[in-house]
């Protein structure tokens, strides 16, 4: 039986599983859709409270490119 809690890999896991939804959110609201706002907004404060440096380095170098167009990361 897999001990998953006790893995010391676990907590990158779930946060991986939360970085997710929170880019999909994102994408969601680069593509004009405002309902996925107020979960953008709630999964981003989950991620930051997670206190993950992985995590946190990953929401400052990448997370922001998630929000742009194609026409706006090619002028990058």
């Amino acid at each position: 039986i897999l001990d998953m809690e006790n893995d010391p890999l676990w907590p990158l896991a779930k946060a991986a599983d939360t970085l997710s939804a929170y880019l999909k959110c994102a994408e969601e609201i680069q593509a004009g859709n405002s309902e996925f706002e107020e979960a953008f907004r709630t999964t981003e404060n989950k991620l930051k409270n997670l206190h993950l440096k992985e995590v946190d380095w990953f929401l400052e170098h990448f997370a922001g490119s998630f929000a742009l167009t194609l026409d706006e990361m090619n002028r990058i």
